[in-house]
């Protein structure tokens, strides 16, 4: 799964990056995310980035460069959505040169454009879910991780959150 940096960033906060390795096996992330995450997070002493660094030290997540293909699509999607960020238009180039159809990314924004360009975008709180439907979480702690992240900072509307509980009875 390819994967822009406010899902990093949540679940490096709870400490639960391996929960996100078990979901989704493989973790990819853009050199731009790297440093949005791992390189900023260190300058203010972000125990977070510390984490996802040891992660990409070790080879579990994996950082990938845009090939030329995919620095021409970066690019156009840098000219024509200003109000991405680097990390964010990278994602998205990054998914489309790979040939996935498929996004972990949490800002609003992002996913709108993602599926403009036929791209599901995933957020944060599917990986609970499928944490829950692949028998690494039980309910409990799917309400605990999710407590956790609401007081680490996820910003996520009333909606969104009611959503989540509806998909969640549905899979129980």
């Amino acid at each position: 799964m390819i994967v822009n940096a406010t899902p990093l960033i949540i679940f490096g906060k709870i400490g639960k990056l391996q929960l996100l390795k078990e979901v989704f096996t493989k973790i990819i992330i853009s050199p731009e995310v790297y440093k949005e995450v791992v390189q900023s997070g260190i300058e203010i002493k972000a125990p977070d980035a510390f984490l996802v660094k040891e992660f990409v030290d070790s080879g579990e997540i994996k950082v990938k460069k845009l090939n030329p293909k995919g620095k021409k699509i970066y690019e156009k999607i840098k000219r024509t959505y200003k109000q991405l960020d680097e990390g964010e238009a990278s994602t998205i180039a990054l998914v489309l040169q790979e040939g996935a159809s498929e996004v972990l990314m949490d800002e609003d924004i992002g996913r709108k454009i993602a599926r403009l360009y036929g791209i599901k975008p995933r957020g944060s709180l599917r990986v609970l879910i499928l944490g829950y439907q692949n028998g690494l979480l039980d309910e409990k702690q799917v309400n605990e991780n999710l407590r956790l992240m609401m007081h680490a900072n996820f910003r996520v509307s009333a909606e969104v959150i009611a959503r989540f509980w509806e998909l969640f009875e549905r899979v129980k």
